[in-house]
C-alpha cells in the first residue's frame, strides 16, 4: 500500500474511533480534528483533494469518495454518541461537519505554526458549537 494512503488510513483510525464517542464534546472534537490536521500539514497536497469543489467530474471522483468516506466515519462516531438521531439528520450533520473542516483546512495548513494553533482552536470552537446544538 502506498505510504501516503497508509498515513491517511492511520489518521482516520485515530480520528474516527467510535470508542471516543463518550468523551466530553470538546475532547472528542479535539481527538477527531488533531490527527486529520497533522496528516494534512505533513502532506499539504491532501488538502487539494479534500477541498476540491470545482474540479471536472473525472478528477473530482476521488475527492467525492474521500468526502463520503470521511462523512461516513464521522457519522459512525455521532451515531454512537446520539443513537436516536434520525438517519437523515445524522447524514446531514456528518456532511456539514466535514464541510466545516474542509473550509478551514487550507487556512490551517498554510498558516505558520503559531497561527496554525489559533486556527485549529477556531475550527474546534465552531465544530463544538455546531455539534453541541444536537445534544441540547
Amino acid at each position: 500500500m502506498d505510504s501516503r494512503f497508509s498515513t491517511v488510513a492511520h489518521a482516520h483510525a485515530k480520528a474516527f474511533d467510535t470508542g471516543l464517542a463518550s468523551l466530553p464534546l470538546p475532547g472528542l472534537v479535539d481527538r477527531m480534528v488533531r490527527p486529520m490536521i497533522e496528516v494534512n500539514v505533513a502532506n499539504p497536497g491532501f488538502k487539494t483533494i479534500f477541498t476540491a469543489a470545482d474540479m471536472p467530474d473525472h478528477l473530482a471522483a476521488p475527492a467525492t469518495r474521500l468526502h463520503a468516506a470521511v462523512a461516513g466515519r464521522i457519522a459512525e462516531v455521532i451515531r454512537v454518541r446520539l443513537p436516536d438521531l434520525a438517519d437523515d439528520d445524522l447524514h446531514r450533520t456528518a456532511v456539514v461537519a466535514t464541510q466545516i473542516f474542509g473550509s478551514l483546512l487550507g487556512t490551517i495548513v498554510s498558516a505558520t505554526a503559531t497561527d496554525r494553533e489559533r486556527w485549529v482552536e477556531e475550527l474546534k470552537r465552531v465544530l463544538v458549537g455546531y455539534l453541541g446544538a444536537l445534544e441540547s
